[in-house]
This record gives C-alpha cells, sequence and structure tokens, in this order.
C-alpha cells in the first residue's frame, strides 16, 4: 500500500521531532547519530536494508533490532515504513511489542518494491511509547535501475587500502560505504599496465602506476563485497603503459609507442631502477614501502593504431568479464589524439589539457587533416567493440568540460567537440580536479576561490546535462575544517555535480558527515535528474522571473533553481547556499559561516496546474528527520514559502500533481 502522507509522513511525529529538536542536536555535536536520537537512551533502535541498490519491482530485506537497558520488560510499538520522493509512505508494519531485559528484539520484514524508478528511499523504524517515539533509526537507499544516473555520491577504493592494520579492511570500508548509502564504488590503479600487458598473467603482480602489490584475490574480494551489497561497481581504465609490465611492452613493440620526440626511444629505466623492478616483481614479500620507492614509468601507446586500439579493448573485456566489473572509467581517455587547438591551451595554462604532439617510432610527427574527426573514429571504435561484448557495460571519463580557472573565459572553454559529445552522451563524466590548491601560486587546474568553484560546476554541469551525460566531480575533501567540508559538498549537490571520493575509510568523519551524504542520495532526484530544467532568476527586468529569494545575510541562489517532472508530479525547486565568510578557499581555515535565520522564497505558480493542490517543503539535513512541510496560500499567482533557519544548505520543494 503507499500512502501520501498528509501533509508530510506524519503530522504527530513531526510535531514529535520538533520537540526533541534540541535535544538532537545536543546529541549530534556529542558524538551520537541524529538517526537514532531519541529522549531517553534506554532504548536502541537500528534498521538496515540488505542492499544500497536495487532494481525497481525488486524485494528489500529489512532488519530491525531493538535492546534497553532497563532492568525490567519494556512494552511499546514498533513502527516501520518506507519513504520516497519527498512524502510517499509505504507502511511495513505497526505492531505492539516487548523487549525484555538483556535481550534484543529482532525483526526480519520483507519489502517488494513497485515496479517504478524511485530514485532514493529511506526506511524508517520507529519505537513508541504512549505516543511518542522513544527511539528510530534510518537506513537511506537507492531504487533505479541506472545507478550511474541516480547517485549522488562516488566512492574509491583501491588495492593500496588492504595495506592497513585492520582485521579485515576491504568488509570494513565497505560496511562504512553502506551505512552512508553510496551506490557506486570506483576500483582504482589494479593492473600491472593500464596498456599493453593490462590483464594480470600471475596470481599476484605489482600495479604498474601505483607500485603496491595485487592479487587476483584482492580485486575479486572488493567486487565480490560491492555486489553484495548491492553496490555498483567501476573499473579504472587509462591509456598509458605502465611500470614493468609497460615497459618491457614498449621496448618489444616500438612501432606501437608515441615519442614525446623525435628518436623514437623509450624513455629508459637505468640498469639499477630495473634492477630494483625485477627484484621486487620475484619477491612478494617487497615490503610496501619498498614498492613505493620505485622509480615510476609512463608512456603512451600510438591509438591511432587499430591493432593497438584492439589489443587493449581485448584485454580490458577480459578483465571486466573475469572480475565482474559493471562500469569503466577512463582516465586518459581514448580519442585523446593531437589537437591543434586544445595543445594550445595546454601551452597558455589552461589547466587541464592533456594534449601534445607525438611522433612515431620513425621520428614522424604524428598528426591528421581532421583530428576531431580522428578522435571520433577511435572513441566510436572502442565503445562499439565494448559495448558489443558487453551491452550493459556503463561508459566514463575524466572529462574537462570547464575550465575550472577560468571558468568565465569563453576563448578556452569553448563548445565540446564532436569528440566530447560522442563520449558524454550516456557517459559518467567525471571532472576530476583534486579539489583545493594550498601550494603558494596558482597550480593549474586548482580550486581557489568559492565564487569560481560555483561557476565551475554549475557551468560544467549544464554543459554535461545538457550533452545527455551524468556529471560527478571532486575528489572531495574527508580532512579539513567541518565548515569547509559542508560548504563544499553542499555547493556541489547544489549545482548539480555528484560527489566523488566519498566515505573515505580511514577517516573517521563527525555524524553530520553522513547526514549531508546521505542526505543527498535521498534526495537526489530533486538534484540531478535529467529533466531538470533551469528556473531563471531576477536579471534585468528584460523577461519575467518565474522565482526569487530574500535572505536575511548574503547567499547563493540564483545558479540553482529548477523544474523536475517525474514520478506524477511536476516540481519546482529552490536551493540556498550560505556564502562562506571568506572567498579564499582553504581546506584546513574555513570559519562556520552565521546562519541564514530568515530567508523568503517566491515562486510564480504555473498556469495550467491545479494550485488548491500545490504543497511546499523545505529540506536541509541539518534539521532532524531532514523535511518541513510548509502552509502556504495557492490561491494567489504567487507562492510566498517561508523557510527554517539554516547553516549551510537547505532545498525547498513546490509541488504540483501532474495527473
Amino acid at each position: 500500500m503507499i500512502e501520501r502522507s498528509a501533509p508530510l509522513n506524519n503530522i504527530r511525529e513531526m510535531k514529535h521531532l520538533l520537540n526533541v529538536a534540541i535535544l538532537c542536536l545536543l546529541l549530534l555535536f556529542a558524538g551520537a547519530e541524529v538517526g537514532n536520537c531519541a529522549e531517553t537512551q534506554k532504548v536502541t533502535l537500528d534498521v538496515a536494508t540488505d542492499r544500497v541498490g536495487y532494481q525497481p519491482g525488486g524485494r528489500a530485506k529489512l532488519s530491525v533490532s531493538a535492546s534497553h537497558t532497563e532492568e525490567d520488560t519494556i512494552v511499546g510499538r514498533l513502527i516501520v515504513e518506507v519513504y520516497s520522493d519527498v512524502d510517499t509512505r509505504f507502511p511495513i508494519i505497526g505492531e505492539p511489542v516487548s523487549i525484555k531485559p538483556g535481550k534484543t528484539l529482532r525483526r526480519t520484514l520483507a519489502w517488494t518494491m513497485p515496479d517504478d524508478e524511485l530514485w532514493g528511499c529511506h526506511v524508517t523504524a520507529r519505537f513508541e511509547q504512549d505516543g511518542k517515539t522513544v527511539a528510530s533509526g534510518r537506513q537511506v537507499f537507492v531504487v533505479s535501475d541506472n545507478l550511474v544516473k541516480a547517485a549522488a555520491n562516488l566512492a574509491y577504493i583501491s588495492p593500496g587500502y588492504f595495506k592497513t592494520r585492520l582485521k579485515d579492511p576491504v568488509a570494513y570500508a565497505y560496511d562504512r560505504f553502506y551505512k552512508h548509502a553510496v551506490p557506486i564504488v570506483h576500483i582504482s590503479c589494479w593492473a600491472p599496465s593500464n596498456w599493453g600487458t593490462v590483464f594480470p598473467q600471475t596470481d599476484s603482480w605489482i600495479c604498474g602506476q601505483m607500485r603496491y602489490r595485487v592479487s587476483l584475490d584482492d580485486v575479486d574480494l572488493m567486487v565480490r563485497h560491492a555486489k553484495q551489497r548491492g553496490m555498483f561497481t567501476v573499473t579504472y581504465g587509462r591509456i598509458t603503459l605502465e611500470g614493468l609490465a609497460g615497459y618491457r611492452w614498449a621496448k618489444e613493440n616500438p612501432e606501437k609507442v608515441w615519442y614525446r620526440k623525435p628518436d623514437g626511444k623509450v624513455t629508459p629505466l637505468s640498469a639499477d631502477e630495473l634492477r630494483q623492478w625485477e627484484a621486487a616483481e620475484s619477491n612478494p614479500k617487497t615490503s610496501a614501502v619498498d614498492l613505493r620507492k620505485l622509480k615510476r614509468w609512463s608512456m603512451v601507446p600510438k591509438l591511432n593504431d587499430n591493432t593497438v586500439l584492439d589489443d587493449g579493448i581485448d584485454q580490458y573485456l577480459k578483465a571486466i568479464e573475469r572480475f565482474e566489473f559493471d562500469g569503466i572509467r577512463w582516465d586518459w581517455h581514448p580519442g585523446f589524439y593531437h589537437h591543434p587547438h586544445l595543445n594550445w591551451l595546454l601551452q597558455i595554462g589552461s589547466g587541464g589539457a592533456v594534449n601534445t604532439k607525438y611522433y612515431d617510432h620513425s621520428g614522424r610527427l604524428d598528426v591528421v587533416d581532421a583530428p576531431d574527426e580522428e578522435n571520433v573514429r577511435i572513441i566510436r571504435r572502442w565503445k562499439r567493440r565494448m559495448l558489443a561484448a558487453r551491452p550493459e557495460l556503463a561508459l566514463g571519463y575524466n572529462l574537462q568540460v570547464m575550465n575550472s580557472v577560468y571558468p568565465d573565459n569563453e576563448e578556452i572553454n569553448p563548445p565540446p567537440t564532436r569528440a566530447y559529445s560522442e563520449m558524454i552522451r550516456d557517459a559518467m563524466i567525471i571532472d576530476e580536479k583534486h579539489f583545493v590548491n594550498l601550494a603558494p601560486g596558482r597550480t593549474a587546474g586548482m580550486h581557489r576561490e568559492w565564487p569560481k568553484t560555483l561557476k565551475f560546476w554549475s557551468k560544467g554541469n549544464d554543459r554535461v546535462r545538457r550533452y545527455g551525460g551524468y556529471h560527478y566531480t571532486g575528489g572531495h575533501p574527508n580532512l579539513g575544517a567541518d565548515a569547509f567540508i559542508q560548504h563544499a559538498y553542499s555547493l556541489s549537490y547544489a549545482c548539480g555535480a555528484r560527489a566523488t571520493s566519498v566515505v573515505a575509510p580511514n577517516v573517521k568523519h563527525k555524524p553530520w558527515y553522513r547526514e549531508l551524504v546521505t542526505f543527498a542520495q535521498r534526495y537526489a532526484m530533486y538534484l540531478f535528474h535529467p529533466s531538470l530544467h533551469p528556473l531563471m532568476a531576477p536579471d534585468d527586468g528584460n523577461f519575467p522571473s518565474r522565482y526569487s529569494i530574500k535572505a536575511s545575510r548574503p547567499i547563493e541562489w540564483k545558479e540553482f533553481g529548477h523544474t523536475i517532472t517525474d514520478r506524477g508530479h511536476f516540481t519546482l525547486v529552490a536551493q540556498l547556499w550560505n556564502r562562506p565568510v571568506k572567498e579564499q578557499m582553504n581546506v584546513n581555515k574555513c570559519d562556520e559561516p552565521p546562519p541564514v535565520e530568515k530567508s523568503t522564497v517566491h515562486f510564480t505558480q504555473p498556469i495550467d496546474l491545479p494550485h488548491e493542490k500545490a504543497r511546499a517543503y523545505a529540506l536541509s539535513y541539518e534539521w532532524p528527520g531532514w523535511v518541513r512541510p510548509i502552509e502556504i496560500d495557492s490561491t494567489a499567482k504567487d507562492v510566498t514559502i517561508e523557510v527554517p533557519p539554516f547553516r549551510y544548505w537547505a532545498v525547498v520543494l513546490l509541488q504540483y500533481p501532474t495527473q
């Protein structure tokens, strides 16, 4: 049974949540999780799903456990519900229960979801006494047949993470990904070489790029843990020869390598460097410290040679089949053939182009009359071959679609070439900038100021979305000032840029971090939906505005307004992002901003939709329960929505049924 909450979830629950809000915030800063906040600590309640990601029409296994510290049996009512959209409720159970002292009450429940893409959902369990919630728990999950589209976050893991002191580091990492409802895991840097010798030829080997030891069991373990939790796995791919395996391949196949100079010579490893590699290769007990001392070596294979391209495709396909990866994301992707304009951007310090001139083994400059056409040919060849072998394989790329240093400079932000558009469509696009530069001076491509970062993300997202791709950005910081991390993540989400490198498993995050990350996943539909269409804010008066916002302190909002049509509703979305105290970005030095005590959103109502059925909501990860229904007067042309106080980020929805 599906219920549309009136006006949201449960009026009694919302009133009660407001009553305990102060206590929840105190517990939050004391180290408790808001999802388990309660009036009394005598009952502990936990709820879990068996997976993070489900297919529409799937069946979820829900597990509830409750215990207490009282001396006598306690009696109450256990309520379990699933929520989707902003206020659609699926009741699971509501039954009287008793919990004996020293015992744990356990319930295993099943929920068959509708054959529909629900996007972000959460299951809530509550233990009530005398109509009051004594304890509660919450777990976020996703229902979609395209997790690349519906995800808000992506986590990274690599075999290098295994070298920790934890008893079972991989299980620990994936349990943390699960608790933070991360649906996609990117498995990085595992191959002996990223081209030439991609598929392992032995049971264990040295990763050519990162120089740590990897085994078949290592990669199997990372994929198996992901699939057990319903997570989507993306393998790393890169068009470079790496490490000793790549070096040997280049020496054996000089005609299949691109050279930076017209001498046809492979960048050499010295005799001593080569001996160190060979000794480490033959000794599985070589320490991780000594492995990292090995000389890093890299060159580029000749991608416009079909035999070279096809050999790499064959090896990646073999690895994808062997390890059962769900997708592949290219770092230094196929099709980056020399292009004069992109090379020029590199020369003028554009901060991100990776083109240069290449020579073949005979010393000939390897150029063509129409480089964009050649790039498209290369990309189409590898896409056609990979998808013919694996039709469900998801494709992704590192692709800087907007210059991070000069996002307003139209000269170096041209419309995407045909090669760009060929890559972007239906693909995961990771606009990878390692977030913030702390060194003196400007390092190419790094973010230095909040206003430029806002434009980089919002304009980049607009470009990727218009070309039919799914925009990811990052990596996002896991360490640093609390205020910086909250500003950064919330700005990324507000711009429509999904977060990468979230939930680093070797970092102990504070409780608000889980609230922020899972909130974005729960309401991802309102942030990243493909039907998103921009709402125009007031400008120069030459065209009518559809919405406006007033606030008690400076906020950003004009870039974030949009509409979404899905799940039987037309939704107007406004977002309010509190400006940092300083424009300059520093991950370790960022002051907490003053709260936005008062803010008002004004929407012009659509003419042909039922105004009397309009509903308004304010959402923020900072509030217990996340959602506040807002009373509105929908009889006028414009609707006014008063937003509760917030410190970092709030989302406002005005929703109409379309059927």
